[in-house]
C-alpha cells in the first residue's frame, strides 16, 4: 500500500527506523510490531512510551422494526468479543519538536443469533484521511472472526517562537457540550459510546498561536478524500470562557459559532450556539447546560439542546435531503432534545453513573448506566447498560431503532 505523506515526514525525523516504515508499507503485522519496538533504540532519541490493552465483551440485542421485510432486518442479538491493544510513543527529536505515534491491532469475534444476512448500512461518514493502512489484516470466510490494525497517530509537533505547530495524524474535536455539542461536526460522538473522549485522528497541518495566559489562536487545514478548513479563538473575558469558531467542509459546508461557559456559585453554566450553512439552506443548533455538585458528593450534569437541522417527524426523510447529515457531520434527528446525566462516588475505587436523553418530539428515551471499578493502579473495570425505550419499534421513533447495549471492558495501562 502507499506511505501517507506523514509516514515520509516520519522517515525524515526518524532516518534510521526503517523497521517501522517497512512495516507501514507492507502493512504487515510483523514488520510493523518489529519496526515499533526497534525505532526508539535505531534512532537514539528520547522517548517516552506505553501499552494500552483491553479486553472486552458486549451484548447487542436489537428489535425487530416495523414495516421492513425480514431481509432487511438486522440480527435479533448480537454478541462481540473484542481483545485489543495500542502502543503509544512520544519522541523528541529536539527540545523544539515532538514525534507522537499510537499504533493498534485487534482481535474480534462476533456471533449472530438467529443466523440471517445482515442488512447492509447506509450510513455514511466523512473521510478526513488521505492513506491509511489495510484495516483488516485477517478475516474468517464467514466474517465472524477477524484481526484488525489502525494507525491512530502519527504526528510532528514543533515548539516554533511563532506558534506551536502539528503536522500529521492527530485527534481534533470541538465544543463545550457534554452531551450535544453543535460545533463537534468532525467525526462526532454518538450517544452509545462507551468512550466520549475518543476521537480517531485525522491528517492535518495544525497551528496554535498564544495570545495570553488564557487566550490562544488556533487555525488548521485538515486532508483527506474529504477536506476541512478551521479557526478557532479562546479567550477568557468577564469571568467567562469564550470560543469562537468557523469551520468549512469540502468548500460548501459551513459553520459559524459561539461557545460560552462560567459559572454562578456552585453552579456551571454554558451554551453553545451554531450557524451551519449548506447549499440551498441553513439553520442554527443550540445547546444550553449545566452542572453542579450536590451533598459533596453527587455530581449532576443536564442540557437542553435544539437541533434547527432536525425535524419533529420523517425523521429519514429529512435527514436524506441534507449534506450534513449525509457526511455525518450532524447526528441527531430530530428537533428538541433534553439529556440529564447523574454520578456518585460509591468508595475510593468504584464510580457510578446514570442517566437518560429524551427526545422531546417523539418521547422516545435512551437510558444509560454505568460502574468503573480501579482494579489497580493501572488496571480498571468498566461496565455499561444503554437501554431505549419507545412507544414501538419503527423508524416514527428515533431511539425505537437502537439497539439494547450491554458492555464490559477491562483496561490495563502499563
Amino acid at each position: 500500500m502507499r506511505l501517507s505523506p506523514w509516514g515520509r515526514v516520519r522517515g525524515l525525523v526518524w532516518g534510521n527506523a526503517r523497521g517501522l516504515v517497512r512495516g507501514m508499507v507492507r502493512g504487515k503485522v510483523g514488520g510493523i510490531v518489529t519496526g515499533l519496538l526497534l525505532a526508539p533504540w535505531c534512532a537514539a532519541l528520547d522517548y517516552q512510551q506505553s501499552v494500552d490493552l483491553t479486553s472486552a465483551a458486549s451484548l447487542l440485542s436489537t428489535p425487530t422494526l416495523s414495516g421492513l421485510p425480514d431481509s432487511a432486518q438486522a440480527a435479533d442479538t448480537r454478541a462481540n468479543g473484542q481483545l485489543s491493544g495500542y502502543w503509544n510513543l512520544l519522541a523528541f527529536p529536539s527540545a523544539a519538536t515532538q514525534v507522537n505515534l499510537r499504533y493498534g491491532w485487534s482481535a474480534q469475534g462476533t456471533v449472530y443469533w438467529p443466523e440471517r444476512q445482515q442488512a447492509s448500512s447506509t450510513a455514511s461518514t466523512a473521510d478526513y484521511r488521505l492513506a491509511d493502512l489495510d484495516t483488516e489484516l485477517w478475516a474468517s470466510s464467514t466474517d465472524n472472526l477477524g484481526l484488525y490494525q489502525q494507525l491512530d497517530a502519527l504526528s510532528v509537533t514543533w515548539y516554533s517562537p511563532f506558534g506551536e505547530w502539528v503536522l500529521g495524524r492527530q485527534p481534533i474535536s470541538f465544543g463545550l457540550a457534554k452531551f450535544y455539542s453543535p460545533i463537534d461536526v468532525m467525526q462526532p460522538i454518538d450517544l452509545v459510546a462507551t468512550d466520549r473522549s475518543y476521537r480517531p485522528g485525522v491528517d492535518a497541518l495544525r497551528a496554535t498561536w498564544f495570545l495570553g495566559p488564557v487566550s490562544s489562536l488556533e487555525a488548521g487545514y485538515v486532508m483527506g478524500v474529504d477536506r476541512a478548513l478551521f479557526g478557532r479563538l479562546k479567550a477568557f473575558i468577564l469571568a467567562a470562557d469564550w470560543q469562537l469558531s468557523a469551520i468549512q467542509i469540502n468548500d460548501q459546508y459551513r459553520l459559524a459559532a459561539l461557545g460560552v461557559q462560567s459559572g454562578i456559585g456552585a453552579l456551571g453554566l454554558w451554551q453553545e450556539t451554531a450557524w451551519l450553512s449548506e447549499p440551498g439552506s441553513s439553520d442554527i443548533r443550540v445547546t444550553l447546560g449545566a452542572d453542579m455538585t450536590l451533598f459533596e458528593d453527587w455530581y449532576l450534569v443536564s442540557e437542553l439542546h435544539y437541533n434547527g437541522l432536525g425535524s419533529a417527524q420523517d425523521y429519514l426523510q429529512n435527514a436524506a435531503g441534507q449534506g450534513f447529515y449525509q457526511i455525518g457531520a450532524v447526528l441527531p434527528l430530530a428537533q428538541w432534545y433534553a439529556s440529564v446525566q447523574v454520578s456518585y462516588p460509591i468508595n475510593v475505587l468504584t464510580q457510578w453513573s446514570t442517566g437518560a436523553t429524551l427526545n422531546l418530539n417523539d418521547n422516545s428515551a435512551l437510558f444509560n448506566s454505568a460502574l468503573a471499578y480501579s482494579v489497580s493502579d493501572d488496571m480498571t473495570l468498566n461496565v455499561n447498560a444503554v437501554v431505549p425505550v419507545a412507544k414501538s419499534h419503527s423508524y416514527a421513533y428515533e431511539y425505537g431503532i437502537y439497539p439494547s447495549v450491554f458492555s464490559a471492558q477491562l483496561q490495563w495501562v502499563f
